[in-house]
């Protein structure tokens, strides 16, 4: 990563941190969880969020809203998704809405996440 990614990452990480303990703290759960998953992923900030790509190819992204924060999936809609969790209409992409921590296991993130990262 170079440093100009890092600066930014780092800044995105602080006004968060800065506007939301919680927020943060499920943010920093959401990346850790995704770079663990593959190592070949990079990070940078865009579109006002975090996004992680591999080979080119944009996997997810983290984004924080007023109320939530958003786990999006670039590729979701080709992701299996029987208890119909994921939220979204459009061509590709499909997001998971998250709030707290708990949210986490009830919307079965890792699953998902795995299935982006893979």
């Amino acid at each position: 990563m170079d440093e100009t990614s890092r600066v930014k990452i780092n800044q995105l990480l602080e006004d968060i941190q800065y506007q939301s303990p919680q927020k943060y703290e499920l943010f920093q759960f959401l990346r850790n969880l995704i770079k663990s998953q593959n190592s070949d992923l990079s990070e940078q900030v865009k579109y006002g969020g975090l996004v992680f790509s591999c080979g080119g190819v944009l996997r997810c992204g983290v984004f924080v809203y007023k109320n939530h924060l958003s786990l999006e999936f670039g590729a979701g809609a080709e992701f299996p998704d029987p208890d119909k969790l994921l939220e979204g209409k459009g061509k590709f992409r499909r997001h998971l809405k998250l709030t707290e921590i708990v949210d986490v296991e009830g919307k079965k993130v890792e699953y998902f996440v795995k299935l982006a990262t893979r």
